[in-house]
């Protein structure tokens, strides 16, 4: 069965701990996610207990034109850091880690806030929360070093500049993994997450417990890099999502339950990431299903994910610095694929890291 790990639920790190490992070990469902949660979620609760807040849209549209804090969240962030520096300061001098002390920033505060809609009780839940699910259920800094093959020292935030994965797992997950951050920026001068969505082995990967536990922490780092590129950035400015659905099959629908393993990893500790959700070469059954939902959400909700067939090119050109060659070969651009990951069937995955084991 899929449980969804929610935070307010689970009284201690022990009960979280063994959620994490019983999510990592799930392998009845695989994630077309952000196909679902993109087009059918308007807040950060389930519609229709179904969808997740993963293109949560705020009350208005932040691009860098207009990324000033205005005097209610200059306040409200003020009064949100004097809530935690006790507790970042505590946890410091706990764990000898800078991370809570690191997200202190106006920025990083900034979303936190704005996804309770500056309820700063529920802001410093999920603040609290997601650091203590970092460093003590995740590890995030020892996977990011199996991954990465960077040493990172406690409460650091490294971007590698390239994957250089350590052991058999991160070798395994970079392989089935589906999804990479473009070397360019987004108009708006944040990341550009390119997922392709269409190609992932979902049966393959629902039989394999190794291949599947892989993939998740590949997806943990994905977002956590795009998390550290956005803080790093500061303001306003947030993601672009850029999904090719090119490949999926009416069978993807077997594996929906995902969504609500995905929305305990994603919602909880990485608020306000996306900017414009864009999806191209979907099946026809994903248009109908667009067609049926977009008049149930808000405008500011339709605004933010566009989907395009095949002709999606020039549109996409529009949104990244450098224009359409800035884009992955596979999307018609000129720029190098490996900075998206290959997205190999389990076997063949699988094979690869036999033969680079053997070398």
């Amino acid at each position: 069965s899929i449980r969804l790990w929610a935070p307010s639920k689970l009284d201690t790190l022990s009960e979280r701990k063994q959620q994490h490992n019983h999510d990592l070990n799930c392998v009845e469902v695989l994630y077309p996610y952000q196909l679902i949660v993109s087009l059918l979620f308007k807040s950060h609760i389930f519609y229709k207990d179904l969808f997740t807040v993963f293109t949560r849209s705020p009350k208005s549209e932040v691009t860098m034109a207009d990324a000033e804090f205005d005097s209610k969240e200059v306040e409200g962030i003020k009064k949100f850091r004097e809530r935690i520096l006790d507790w970042a300061e505590s946890r410091l001098q706990k764990t000898r880690s800078q991370l809570a002390m690191n997200y202190l920033d106006d920025s990083t505060l900034w979303r936190y806030c704005l996804a309770h809609d500056f309820d700063l009780d529920k802001a410093e839940d999920m603040f609290k929360e997601s650091v203590v699910w970092k460093e003590d259920i995740v590890k995030i800094n020892e996977l990011y070093t199996e991954w990465r093959g960077i040493n990172v020292s406690p409460g650091t935030e490294t971007i590698a500049v390239q994957r250089k994965p350590t052991s058999r797992r991160s070798l395994l997950g970079e392989k089935v993994f589906y999804g990479g951050l473009l070397g360019a920026k987004s108009i708006t001068g944040g990341p550009v997450l390119v997922e392709r969505l269409g190609a992932v082995d979902f049966d393959g990967l629902s039989k394999n417990p190794e291949a599947l536990d892989a993939l998740f922490n590949s997806y943990i780092l994905y977002i956590e890099e795009s998390w550290r590129q956005l803080r790093q950035t500061g303001g306003k400015v947030r993601g672009t999502y850029i999904i090719d659905l090119h490949g999926l099959g009416f069978s993807v629908l077997r594996h929906m339950d995902f969504v609500k393993r995905v929305t305990g990893l994603m919602v909880p500790n990485y608020p306000e990431v996306t900017e414009k959700v864009v999806i191209v070469r979907g099946p026809y059954f994903m248009s109908a299903i667009w067609r049926l939902i977009q008049p149930l959400l808000p405008t500011r909700t339709r605004n933010k994910v566009k989907m395009f067939g095949k002709n999606y090119l020039e549109q996409l050109g529009e949104l990244v610095e450098g224009g359409v060659d800035a884009l992955p070969t596979f999307l018609g651009g000129q720029s190098d694929d490996h900075t998206v990951c290959p997205t190999l069937s389990v076997r063949e995955a699988l094979a690869t890291v036999d033969v680079i084991e053997s070398i």
